[in-house]
């Protein structure tokens, strides 16, 4: 059922994305977060390594700049302020890196869960086929 569920709201979602109003700034984090990923290289994987909530403290940081010295959980080197709009599209873009990351964290969970129920149910089948 969960299966189906899952399937149902990304069909929703992937024929809603068309015809979803689109501002500048949603445009502008959107592309924010491609440049993360393609030029920095800081993908799937490499977000996954962050798993203490430091993407969560650097958004904050760009959001806050007075909190720079004690909470950029970073090297020096990555922190980069700009103007103020800018500093509000890279937090935007890496709170999107951290909730993909938690997405994939149940995603695999949910996963796990059903390759055990269906190992289960192949063990269940044989031992009904030896009777």
């Amino acid at each position: 059922m969960r299966d189906k569920i899952l399937d149902f709201s990304m069909r929703v979602w992937k024929a809603c994305a068309f015809f979803v109003y689109m501002t500048k700034g949603m445009a502008d984090v959107m592309f924010e977060r491609k440049r993360q990923v393609y030029v920095l290289g800081f993908d799937a994987p490499h977000d996954d390594n962050w798993n203490r909530g430091e993407l969560k403290e650097a958004a904050i940081v760009y959001i806050d700049k007075h909190l720079k010295r004690s909470r950029w959980p970073f090297g020096e080197f990555w922190y980069r302020p700009k103007d103020e709009r800018q500093n509000l599209v890279r937090a935007a873009a890496m709170l999107i890196a951290e909730i993909d990351r938690l997405d994939r964290i149940e995603m695999d969970k949910f996963l796990d869960e059903r390759r055990q129920r269906r190992e289960e149910e192949k063990t269940i089948r044989r031992k009904g086929k030896r009777r």
